[in-house]
């Protein structure tokens, strides 16, 4: 057909012009204004063909035809494929003429970016902090002396340099030394970075500051001065402003008025790269920050370029040479070093012999460092690190949102790639200031301002941050993030916006009641999160494109039956939408969906059971859904699930407790799971569980990707079968890899014996256990004596035991040569177990109040 063929050219059109555009952003620097205008012609024209070929995508999945039918489709929906075939048309004809012109420019795939070495690297490689230790004690030594060098009761200190020394490094060693936090009983940071703003916004800066805060647009300065009153006031506090751009004397005096309302000996400390700016504000206490000394730079260059066995006299030839041209400065440093980290040598001579050349010791030169580690990432990166300038400077950044912001625009495929993409970022310092949980797992970021002007640059007039002095939304914007409430003045290109997004108290309820949001039918992602509507309009199901959607902390008590038409939604975010009651059926026809967070819906009863046709389906969260009662039938068809936080077996309506039990067939395949399960059994007093009838046992065994595993048992007059939820725990027979397990409200009166490595113990099955809880189990007699010798566990709470007179139900405890009692144990809780006379039968009540932990440690308090 027409349409068809049409279509192909398209693509075959697209990627030639991406590859134009590939070249072109590498030759960034070079273009002349002609140049540059050319090729933002040609961005347009692709993303209106993104555009069409998604919409017939989009038309493909809505019709359900699968194996690539797609002839049978242009033969059965003329009525689609003509209105496509105009638009395809006019695609077409928008790029032929804009590519007519590029015999004027000579565009061409000429450039190769380093290719980055994969391996696993540690985060201390792009945090790690070389040679400030002078400037901390120089600094401490002022906040910490005796005499308040103003004479007023808040003074002020400025650290001024060139950006990418470090400054806000070297506030945050100052702000978290233990003789800072120990002397300032009131410490807070914000960050300023005004750098774009043409008058300090006084009120969204002070709005910060004060904590426990919401601020609204509604507010008078007035307002947000009194609560900084009521914080701050009369007593000593450390304020630290980092990264002040303002160089006027009264937006400083306006803003400084505000905060002196503090008890004598208070200070606050300004990061500024303008030596105006420090003197205005600090006066004679001005911090002016060097660079690192030859000895430190190469220091810290040779920490993050060598891999093992890599060091040779060439390779430190060279690498002296390039730190020279980093001039001292460690952002600089770390930027070039981890760009040449695992890299042959002759990619060292390259980049000091033709990616170093232009540079001297000027002004611009930080900003052409990073400038050239841009150009050397691929072209996915590029976009992916582009798409990053939406957020403000020190925004912190989230992980998986951010994996799934870019995955809605299409920069990667998977997850997978996603995270790979993240940690290469990482590793080549183009995100900072990292935040682990307590596993190690990496979960936010921050991005360097000079690293963040990059990005802005990159994604020129695609990226809007929309304020309350914003007139207009520019043609070209795609992607948009409100860090104010739009009214219904404020005019917005729909045809353009791909994203948007916004902070945490933007209200987007106009938007939302005036449906004009509704119309920005190129969307990709969006943000409704917070609204107040108890319902969304039918019309949502018009965005065809639309990949993520957060409509959490919402007051919706039901979902528009439309939004099964968002057959390329991949992200749908639910929870906290704790008045939410129902979901829509046929949601098995979003066949893209991979996340599903429905965590604290309270009110929701059921997931329908057609979920269980969601192949894509990677996480399906219902933590704290109180009121659901049973998991949808045959979960075990999501054969990609890695992430359930909660496992329900309870009594579905119309069901039979036998019925729900077989549920548990479903666990017992879902071996993808990782990180934490915590399973929510309601066993019914009558309720007669049998071993071997569900799936023979073992639901918890294959499962060595899970490190935390809770069972909670529902309490009340009509549940708790103490024979049955004994039998069912026994069945469950976790990965002896777990290293946390918590278990809550069971009436068993033992713990089983879960067999595994020649002993019959339930804990020395669970060698690598770090933390045991155990709560309201009231039945509960005793736990299993081997307990105690646990090599790894260090946290031990065992409380509201109402039955337990010994926790050990073994007449010895002869520990045995070189053996420790709890040979790791840091944190012990004992509480409400009134019948307790002492650990092992045979040693009385006094153990209790002579307790000696691993040695040295010593038991100061058993709880109540």
């Amino acid at each position: 057909s027409n349409c068809k063929s049409e279509l192909d050219d398209l693509l075959n059109t697209v990627e030639t012009v991406k590859a134009v555009l590939e070249d072109a952003d590498a030759k960034q620097e070079s273009l002349n204004s002609q140049e540059k205008h050319y090729i933002q012609e040609l961005k347009d024209a692709v993303y209106d063909a993104d555009d069409v070929l998604d919409e017939f995508l989009t038309l493909v999945k809505q019709k359900q035809l699968r194996n690539n039918k797609v002839i049978a489709f242009f033969s059965r929906f003329k009525h689609l494929t003509h209105r496509l075939s105009s638009k395809v048309q006019r695609v077409n004809d928008k790029l032929n003429k804009i590519a007519s012109k590029s015999v004027k420019f000579s565009f061409k795939v000429d450039y190769k970016p380093i290719k980055f070495t994969k391996e696993e690297t540690s985060s201390f490689m792009c945090d790690q902090i070389i040679g400030r230790e002078e400037d901390v004690e120089k600094i401490i030594g002022f906040l910490l002396g005796s005499v308040n060098v103003d004479h007023s009761n808040v003074s002020l200190l400025a650290i001024v340099g060139m950006g990418g020394l470090g400054k806000t490094a070297l506030a945050q060693l100052v702000f978290n030394d233990p003789r800072v936090s120990k002397a300032f009983p009131l410490m807070r940071w914000t960050c300023i970075a005004d750098q774009d703003q043409q008058q300090l916004d006084l009120k969204g800066h002070l709005g910060k500051i004060v904590k426990g805060f919401s601020l609204s647009d509604k507010m008078s300065l007035e307002d947000i001065h009194h609560e900084v009153k009521e914080q701050l006031g009369g007593k000593q506090y450390l304020l630290v402003l980092d990264d002040v751009w303002t160089e006027s004397y009264d937006d400083w005096q306006k803003l400084e008025g505000f905060l002196k309302v503090g008890g004598r000996g208070s200070w606050i400390i300004v990061t500024t790269r303008s030596k105006k700016t420090a003197q205005m504000i600090g006066g004679d206490q001005v911090h002016v920050l060097q660079g690192l000394s030859e000895a430190e730079s190469w220091n810290l260059f040779e920490t993050m370029a060598f891999q093992a066995e890599e060091r040779d006299d060439e390779r430190v030839k060279i690498g002296k040479e390039i730190v020279k041209k980093c001039i001292n400065v460690p952002l600089a440093i770390r930027v070039v070093a981890s760009l040449l980290r695992g890299q042959s040598k002759s990619k060292w001579l390259s980049f000091h012999d033709n990616g170093l050349d232009y540079l001297s010791e000027t002004n611009d030169t930080m900003t052409r460092i990073l400038k050239l580690s841009y150009d050397q990432l691929n072209p996915s990166l590029k976009a992916c690190f582009a798409y990053c300038a939406i957020f403000p400077k020190d925004w912190r950044i989230y992980k998986q949102k951010l994996i799934w912001l870019w995955m809605a625009q299409g920069y990667i495929s998977s997850e997978n790639v996603g995270e790979d993409y993240f940690r290469i970022l990482l590793q080549r310092c183009f995100f900072q200031d990292i935040r682990e949980d307590k596993f190690g797992t990496i979960n936010s970021c921050k991005i360097h301002d000079l690293l963040h002007d990059i990005s802005e640059k990159a994604a020129g007039d695609e990226i809007c941050r929309f304020r309350f002095d914003t007139s207009n939304v520019g043609k070209r914007v795609r992607h948009l993030f409100f860090m104010s409430t739009p009214h219904a003045h404020h005019i917005f290109n729909a045809n353009h916006i791909r994203t948007c997004l916004r902070i945490k108290n933007c209200r987007m309820d106009q938007l939302v009641a005036s449906k004009s949001i509704l119309k920005w039918t190129c969307l990709r992602s969006l943000d409704l999160r917070r609204t107040r509507a108890k319902s969304l309009p039918e019309s949502i199901g018009q965005l065809l494109h639309l990949r993520s959607l957060d409509l959490s902390d919402s007051h919706l008590e039901v979902l528009p039956k439309s939004i099964t038409k968002l057959v390329n939604l991949q992200t749908l975010l639910l929870n906290r939408c704790t008045r939410l009651k129902q979901l829509p059926n046929d949601l098995s026809k979003l066949v893209d969906l991979q996340t599903f967070n429905l965590d604290s819906c309270r009110s929701l009863k059921q997931v329908p059971d057609d979920v269980n046709k969601l192949v894509h389906l990677s996480t399906l969260s219902v933590a704290h859904c109180d009121a659901l009662n049973c998991m949808p039938t045959n979960i075990s068809m999501l054969t990609c699930l890695h992430t359930l936080c909660e496992f329900v077996v309870g009594v579905r309506e119309n069901s039979t407790q036998r019925q729900c039990f077989n549920g548990l067939k479903d666990l017992q395949h879902l071996n993808k799971l990782k990180g934490r399960l915590e399973i929510h059994i309601a066993v019914l007093k009558d309720a007669k569980f049998v071993k071997g009838e569900h799936g023979g046992g073992g639901y918890l065994r294959g499962k060595q990707h899970l490190y935390t595993i809770v069972f909670n048992f529902r309490c009340g007059e009509e549940y708790g079968s103490k024979e049955s939820e004994q039998a069912l725990l026994e069945e469950m027979h976790p990965h002896h890899d777990i290293k946390t397990l918590e278990l809550y409200g069971y009436h068993g009166e033992t713990i089983p014996r879960w067999p595994g490595r020649g002993d019959n113990s339930a804990f020395f099955y669970l060698p690598n256990l770090a933390t045991l809880k155990i709560r309201n189990c009231s039945e509960l007699l005793y736990l299993p004596w081997q307990i105690e010798k646990l090599p790894y566990l260090k946290t031990l709470e065992i409380s509201e035991l109402l039955n337990m007179e010994y926790v050990a139900d073994s007449e010895t405890h002869v520990l045995g040569e070189g053996s420790s009692f709890f040979p790791s144990l840091d944190n012990l809780m004992i509480s409400k177990l009134p019948k307790l006379k002492g650990w092992w039968r045979s040693s009385g009540s006094e153990f209790l109040v002579r307790i000696s932990i691993a040695g040295d440690k010593k038991l100061e308090r058993l709880g109540e």
